[in-house]
């Protein structure tokens, strides 16, 4: 009993401390099929099987540092990337959609 009761006492703090990615099957952010939460580490997530744009829902306010940087991954390793500007703004790319957080100053 105590380890689900401590399970769910940190399952607010491992979804609400991340960035909410949602994905979507269509290039334009329409046909959603699921959602991810990218951590502060910088390490890019992904989507389902078929994901093929998305867009940044919310994310952790990194209120000590400049703001969070939200990556538009090109690639699993994140090595090419577009910033998002802003929460809602749709991105695809042609070999598949990853994305990552990160708090500091660009």
């Amino acid at each position: 009993m105590q380890y689900s009761t401590l399970a769910f006492a940190l399952f607010p703090v491992a979804v609400f401390g991340s960035a909410q990615i949602n994905f979507y099957s269509d290039n334009n952010c329409q046909n959603y099929i699921g959602t991810s939460y990218a951590s502060l580490s910088g390490v890019a997530v992904g989507g389902p099987a078929g994901s093929k744009s998305m867009l940044f829902v919310n994310a952790d306010s990194c209120s000590d540092t400049c703001g969070p940087n939200l990556y538009f991954c090109k690639n699993q390793a994140c090595s090419a990337y577009d910033l998002a500007s802003r929460f809602g703004q749709c991105k695809s790319f042609t070999n598949g959609v990853w994305a990552a957080e990160d708090c500091g100053c660009l």
